[in-house]
């Protein structure tokens, strides 16, 4: 949990600096930016990095009970939980992209 609370304060921390680099940027060179629209697309960037590290927990869990089930319960448990790590953000990234259509 550690681990997922930490890459999320990273990425999260990693868009909110894009977004005021661009936005001193824009100041300085007199374009006009859409300052709205910036900040409905940090809005829609920090809730789909909340979204995919919430389901990298989720589907560890699963793995985790799953594996623990088939395999034996200390390595079904470790290869289950390390599996769902990985495919649950894939999941739910391919998944919100086909729902939502984000452009980033």
């Amino acid at each position: 949990m550690l681990g997922v609370a930490a890459s999320w304060v990273v990425q999260v921390s990693i868009e909110v600096y894009r977004f005021f680099i661009s936005v001193f940027k824009s100041n300085d060179e007199d374009k006009e930016v859409d300052t709205p629209e910036q900040v409905r697309l940090l809005g829609q960037k920090i809730a789909l990095t909340s979204i995919r590290c919430s389901s990298s927990l989720v589907f560890a869990s699963i793995g985790a009970g799953i594996g623990a089930t088939l395999i034996l319960p200390s390595l079904g448990q470790w290869i289950g939980c390390a599996a769902g790590d990985l495919v649950g953000p894939i999941i739910v990234a391919f998944c919100a992209d086909k729902a939502f259509q984000v452009t980033l």
